[in-house]
């Protein structure tokens, strides 16, 4: 459901864009007199326009890239999904949402930017929450963030605690 969201939102800036591409083409064919003053007024506006539109296929190409490597080294997401759907009658499903702004972290004494993950299951009027995770900046570090105690933990020792043994224990049965 979020890749379908992620998809139409990325097909709506890119049309976006070729509007304005139409809108520039437009005014090159107007009369002279009109022509200047229209192409300053639509450079002002059209670098913010594609500024944004910039921005906001980046954030939708980071958040892809973030459940890309989020499913690829967890590999507990993909039994949960299917937990999920099973358990709930097929009324709910495995949401993976991405805060595309980055948050500083603190991890082992190394600061750096990491995007926030949540992982819940998805219900017609509710949520509930299963995990955390930050992805670094660059893709390359994942840790696990307990939001009630507040501490961040490394993959490996996120599955050694008690709350991965209580919510991933149907994992191993």
């Amino acid at each position: 459901m979020k890749k379908i969201l992620l998809i139409v939102l990325t097909i709506i800036l890119l049309t976006g864009c070729n509007d304005l591409k139409n809108y520039n083409d437009i005014q090159q064919t107007e009369p002279n007199d009109s022509k200047q003053e229209l192409t300053d007024k639509s450079e002002n506006e059209s670098s913010v326009d594609k500024q944004e539109v910039s921005d906001s296929t980046e954030s939708v190409a980071n958040s892809i890239k973030v459940e890309n490597v989020l499913r690829q080294e967890v590999k507990e997401l993909e039994p949960l999904e299917n937990y999920i759907y099973q358990k709930s009658n097929k009324e709910a499903f495995m949401v993976v949402e991405c805060d595309v702004t980055l948050h500083e972290v603190d991890f082992e004494g190394i600061e750096d930017g990491y995007y926030m993950v949540y992982v819940g299951e998805q219900y017609n009027d509710h949520k509930v929450n299963w995990c955390w995770f930050y992805v670094s900046k660059n893709f390359d570090k994942i840790l696990s963030y307990d939001i009630v105690e507040g501490e961040v933990y490394s993959l490996s020792e996120w599955r050694e605690t008690e709350i991965y043994s209580e919510k991933f224990g149907f994992l191993n049965e």
